[in-house]
């Protein structure tokens, strides 16, 4: 996983020193100095895997466009350094981005699960790779209280929808759908008790991610219009 705590420290101290170079009236030099990590926050939000890392490159992101309006409060940029920066917010899909975040958990468990029996799911977590006996009686009973297939269909379901609210920007919606998710299946019951209770115990709530992900979004086009 990345380290959140290290990029947030390399963020935060490459924007101090472009908020600095603002005030001392260096504003190309400021800009020179925080597009580099605006546009690694923008790049790790399509290529990453997992919800974390999206959450990561949204934060640098958002922290990054605050500090570029501060420099243009603050200090005179150029017609070439304000191009530059203009530039760089083009091209964004949007509604795209939106449906990656709230659909990069459901294609990571895809992967990682699959329709592997419980025993060897929990091997791979590291759960009973030292006890075989214990995978070997976990995959016999796999069959009576787990359905991969079930599992996944029911949380690709789930995720689909919420990717199509993401991109319609309906956080509401995507609460009242988890909510209704959950209460749904989140009950006693024989049939797939195991798949059905580690959905509802593993899947994150992404509302907050796409609603900071959207605000972000304001804050990228409402810089590109005093740019214009």
């Amino acid at each position: 996983m990345v380290s959140f705590a290290a990029i947030r420290t390399l963020a935060r101290n490459g924007l101090a020193i472009a908020s600095l170079q603002a005030i001392d009236g260096r504003g190309d030099a400021a800009v020179d100095t925080m597009l580099p990590i605006m546009q690694v926050g923008y790049k790790l939000q399509p290529s990453s895997r997992t919800l974390v890392r999206a959450m990561v490159g949204v934060i640098v992101e958002r922290m990054s466009l605050e500090v570029a309006g501060f420099i243009l409060d603050s200090s005179s940029v150029s017609p070439v350094a304000r191009e530059r920066l203009a530039s760089a917010l083009h091209d964004r899909d949007a509604k795209a981005g939106a449906r990656h975040i709230a659909g990069v958990e459901y294609a990571l468990m895809f992967a990682r699960v699959g329709e592997k029996p419980l025993g060897d799911i929990c091997a791979a977590m590291g759960n009973a790779r030292s006890q075989p006996s214990r995978k070997w009686a976990m995959n016999l009973l796999s069959p009576f209280i787990y359905n991969p297939r079930a599992t996944i269909n029911l949380y690709g379901d789930l995720s689909a929808d919420w990717q199509e609210e993401a991109a319609r920007r309906e956080v509401v919606e995507m609460e009242a759908r988890g909510n209704r998710f959950f209460r749904e299946n989140y009950r006693l019951g024989f049939k797939n008790l195991v798949g059905t209770t580690f959905l509802c115990l593993s899947i994150p709530a992404e509302q907050k991610v796409i609603e900071n992900y959207w605000k972000t979004q304001d804050l990228r086009t409402a810089l590109l219009s005093r740019l214009k």
